[in-house]
């Protein structure tokens, strides 16, 4: 999997296995110091010194910078290698030893650092570490000091399935004290708490703190890589993926969409004061964003369109808390080139293409986030069969064929929207079981959302009435904005007329109810 071989003190552990960022820490006993193997591709036709010099660029951009030695040498397998020791900051500096080499299109390189005043008492152990480094052949094939054990190369399994990740819904997350709950989307504490009780923890831990449990590995960030994602859960990691809630389109906060449509016309002037004129264009467009016209969904923007609006305004305003839409990777398969997630709104195992998971991450920057136990692997030997995942109910079905039919259709992709909101309507359903799909409309964002509720019949003859509140909304919603700069000291934004009352079509008989206070997105 990994395609290189080390060897490390057996006090010594691993703490993070993603193959682009393998880090292996010191025992308690020791200073603190690290020594990590960092890994990149598509370099073919790249030199040692222009890969070296790629991977330093960001810290020699800091303060106290200075390079000491640079030299070529060879690893102990004969791979050409690049020697770099250097020391980095003003005060309180720290010293690294690293190497660097290419492989193919792959560059590696293993760098072992620690605090200045450190660095005496661990250079024996990083020399005998980075002196074991190879990526030819096995470990093996290298001589290895005695006290110290070998990190395996597997290759990794076309396919993998994580058993008995908990699911929790967003509508359980929602009705969960946790942290920050006033501005963090439900999506998150329900994808968070799924990690949780895998582990066997309680869910409400995430009522006291959002910080990972004492003694665990945390980590993550962002620029990801699926085959970090494919490591992990083929050792029996989930983990925690920020993504958009389509690959079409991710949802918009208003008085952002605003500004950013009265900047990119020309309008307005980044950083300028609203006119009355430009207050009142302003006061259209939350109206269409936010309004009564706006849909269940609120405003929806392709993905492109959010960069561009995020370049214009100098933030990335998808990436709003209320906006998050987390899922848990639980899954994946090479063969069908499909990842399997648990989304809280859409149902367990839930499978996505590769090119829709990659465009979907991408927009938040290829960010992750897993925590697990230090003694996993024991866990997860002692845990009896688990039986498989409980198949996606017709509400979660009809959720993501409504959710996507309403992104599409935000783009203008209106024949394709009109197959999967077909979908979502077709899905059958007995009067006991109606498929209620719930969404959140980011309306009086960031305060809690206003929801609603669409029912899908199940007889083709209803679907105009279901189509009908479903393109208009349900009931007058009102808008208090977060700028202060667009809506005026938060005046209530006005509603037009209310859409024909349920209670009317009932009495025509036709089954379509929808809004009532339920659990949302």
């Amino acid at each position: 999997m990994y395609g290189w071989s080390v060897s490390y003190p057996s006090t010594w552990e691993v703490a993070s296995l993603d193959p682009a960022f393998v880090r292996i820490q010191q025992p308690p006993a020791l200073p603190f110091g690290v020594v990590g193997i960092h890994s990149a591709v598509g370099l073919r036709g790249q030199s040692l010194d222009a890969f070296s010099d790629r991977m330093m660029a960001v810290e020699a951009g800091k303060a106290g910078f200075q390079v000491l030695s640079r030299r070529r040498t060879a690893l102990s397998d004969a791979t050409p290698a690049l020697e770099v020791v250097n020391v980095l900051g003003v005060g309180i500096a720290g010293k690294s030893h690293k190497v660097f080499v290419l492989d193919g299109d792959r560059g590696l390189s293993i760098n072992a650092e620690t605090y200045l005043d450190s660095f005496p008492t661990l250079e024996p152990y990083f020399d005998r570490i980075i002196k074991s480094f190879t990526i030819r052949g096995t470990t093996a094939a290298t001589p290895r000091p005695s006290g110290v054990q070998a990190q395996p190369v597997h290759p990794l399994p076309s396919h993998a399935l994580i058993a008995g990740v908990p699911f929790i819904s967003w509508g359980e997350a929602a009705k969960l004290d946790y942290h920050d709950k006033q501005i963090l989307n439900p999506s998150v504490a329900a994808s968070q708490g799924m990690v949780l009780e895998y582990w066997g923890q309680d869910r409400r831990r995430l009522a006291k703190t959002s910080d990972t449990l004492q003694g665990w590995t945390s980590a993550g960030g962002e620029g990801g890589k699926l085959d970090s994602i494919r490591s992990y859960v083929a050792r029996g990691i989930p983990i925690v993926v920020n993504l958009a809630m389509t690959p079409a389109a991710h949802p918009a906060e208003p008085n952002a969409a605003a500004l950013a449509t009265l900047i990119g016309s020309g309008e307005l002037r980044a950083g300028s004061n609203l006119t009355q004129q430009q207050w009142e264009h302003a006061q259209q467009l939350l109206t269409q964003y936010a309004g009564i016209s706006s849909g269940v969904l609120g405003k929806m923007a392709d993905l492109d369109t959010l960069r561009r609006w995020g370049d214009l305004l100098g933030q990335k305003i998808w990436q709003e808390s209320v906006l998050l839409t987390s899922r848990v990777v639980v899954g994946y398969d090479d063969e069908r080139k499909v990842v399997v997630l648990h989304d809280p709104s859409f149902g367990p195992a839930w499978e996505v293409s590769y090119g829709d998971f990659e465009r979907m991450w991408g927009l938040f920057d290829h960010a992750s986030m897993l925590m697990y136990p230090p003694d996993y692997a024991k866990v997860l030997a002692s845990r009896s069969a688990v039986p498989s995942y409980a198949q996606r109910t017709a509400a979660q079905r009809a959720a993501e064929s409504f959710v996507f039919g309403y992104a599409l259709a935000s783009t203008g992709r209106l024949a394709e929207a009109n197959v999967r909101l077909n979908a979502g309507l077709a899905v059958q359903t007995s009067r006991r079981d109606t498929a209620t799909c719930s969404f959140s409309s980011w309306h009086g964002w960031p305060k809690r959302p206003a929801t609603r509720q669409a029912q899908f019949p199940d007889t083709s003859k209803r679907e105009p009435c279901c189509r009908s509140i479903i393109a208009r909304g349900s009931s007058c919603r009102g808008s208090t904005s977060a700028a202060a700069g667009l809506s005026g000291a938060g005046k209530p934004q006005s509603c037009g007329a209310r859409p024909r009352s349920c209670a009317a079509m009932r009495r025509r008989r036709r089954r379509c109810s929808v809004p009532s206070r339920t659990t949302s997105l």
